[in-house]
């Protein structure tokens, strides 16, 4: 009979470390998932969990690394890409959180939750369209009615902001049914009743939300903005003291002033809307949706052009990754006559949407090692096929006085191998800063050169 303990498995440890985190002992259960890991890295549940014990222990950057290794090493692993996009999320850093949950989706449509947290993803970059068309994807598959209360509110949102508020009442009088005193969708109804003129069925129902929620500061903001819309001397008062009971409930809220900016727009009142955004950025001068905000506003007042472009930089510095900046950076530019600059803005804004891509292509030789001299980038649009980029590749292999059998093996030992490409690593420009964006490409080969190409869509 042997006396050798037996080898416990990489399954068993992460089974012992999920005991001990159900009985709350963090530190054990690290302890036991590491050493699950170090029997099996493929084990993706292992990752997951080291991260969220990192969490629990106040490690946020280590658990950004756990997560950022894992999508790394399981790049198939749709938890994984769906952790890490929530904690994204979390964090702020809505447009790479939006990226990590598109790879989880497109590798599992299925999984738990990622169409209900890439709609509201989308909602808070204002990417609305596909907010929309994401949340009714989602509402397909909720059966709780909690959780289709909460989703018909996202989406009636969506469907505000792009002005359908024929589809967003329906959506608020269904989330009403479901939760009778949700007076989020209370508060959502009032905005649609006020935009299809129903001005006391919008008094009505933020009446009806503040009496569930007397401290939402936002509730007050709303009330102000249909007070606005009366004649009455009185009504405009009470629009100001909602104003004013909204900033005392909520003095430290950015998001607050940004809300109240817009208001002091809607009237043209010049300096407060400055004010109230100064404010806004003194509150959080590191977040670059308030930046963003800061330029979107202004952008609608004459003589702002130099605040908006000091705006739009500050917040490509919070965050270099939202395409959004970009994209109204050069709008901007090309309005002032930077046309160069506006042209290169454009350019990084639709790479950061997906819609350009750079194929690095290079031949590998036996052992999977890419042979140097043989790279080049070709930079075209997400819908030109693959197999075209590869043609016109073969083509320059050809100029070159290469040999390309029936098989595609070339010069009778390389194989073609292609990787999407960072647009940094071709203009030598970071886009992420370091260790915050999830490492995209597996093989990096060295650029030589980049061609710009508008390859025929067909076939």
């Amino acid at each position: 009979m042997s006396d050798q303990t037996p080898e416990i498995s990489a399954a068993e440890w992460l089974a012992q470390a999920q005991e001990e985190e159900d009985s709350d002992n963090t530190a054990s259960a690290l302890d036991k998932v590491e050493k699950a890991i170090q029997k099996d890295p493929t084990l993706g549940a292992a990752w997951r969990l080291k991260a969220s014990l990192l969490q629990d222990l106040d490690r946020p950057r280590e658990a950004f690394n756990t997560l950022n290794e894992a999508c790394h090493r399981l790049p198939h692993d749709a938890g994984c890409w769906f952790d890490l996009g929530a904690f994204l999320a979390t964090h702020n850093n809505l447009p790479q959180a939006i990226d990590c949950y598109m790879r989880c989706y497109n590798l599992d449509s299925s999984f738990p939750r990622i169409k209900t947290n890439l709609g509201m993803a989308f909602i808070n970059v204002r990417d609305f369209e596909n907010a929309a068309n994401m949340l009714t994807e989602a509402l397909e598959e909720n059966s709780l009615d909690a959780d289709k209360a909460r989703i018909l509110n996202r989406l009636a949102e969506a469907h505000i902001a792009l002005g359908k508020f024929d589809k967003a009442f329906e959506c608020l009088d269904k989330a009403l049914v479901l939760d009778e005193n949700n007076f989020v969708a209370m508060a959502n109804m009032a905005m649609v009743h006020l935009q299809r003129g129903e001005k006391e069925a919008a008094r009505s129902a933020i009446e009806n939300a503040l009496s569930k929620d007397t401290k939402n500061a936002n509730l007050y903001v709303m009330r102000a903005a249909i007070y606005d819309e009366s004649d009455s001397s009185e009504d405009k008062k009470e629009a100001e003291k909602s104003i004013e009971t909204a900033l005392k409930l909520a003095p430290e809220d950015p998001e607050i002033w940004i809300k109240v900016a817009n208001r002091h727009l809607h009237f043209q009142d010049r300096d407060n809307v400055f004010a109230c955004l100064d404010k806004a950025v003194e509150l959080d001068p590191g977040n670059y949706q308030i930046w963003h905000n800061r330029a979107f506003l202004l952008s609608q007042l004459p003589d702002t052009d130099d605040e908006v472009l000091r705006s739009l930089d500050h917040s490509i510095e919070c965050n270099p990754i939202f395409p959004g900046n970009w994209l109204n950076k050069a709008q901007l530019l090309h309005k002032i006559g930077k046309n160069d600059e506006a042209a290169f803005c454009h350019r990084r804004g639709m790479h950061l949407l997906g819609h350009l891509v750079i194929w690095g292509i290079f031949l590998i030789d036996e052992q999977g090692t890419p042979v140097e001299g043989t790279q080049m980038a070709i930079e075209t649009e997400r819908s030109v096929p693959q197999s075209k980029i590869i043609e016109q590749y073969v083509e320059n292999l050809k100029k070159d006085n290469y040999t390309i059998d029936d098989q595609g093996i070339v010069n009778g030992k390389y194989r073609i191998a292609m990787t999407q490409v960072p647009l940094e690593q071709v203009e030598n420009k970071p886009v992420y800063k370091d260790d915050e964006a999830p490492k995209t490409d597996r093989t990096k080969p060295k650029i030589k050169k980049v061609k710009k190409t508008n390859l025929n869509k067909e076939g």
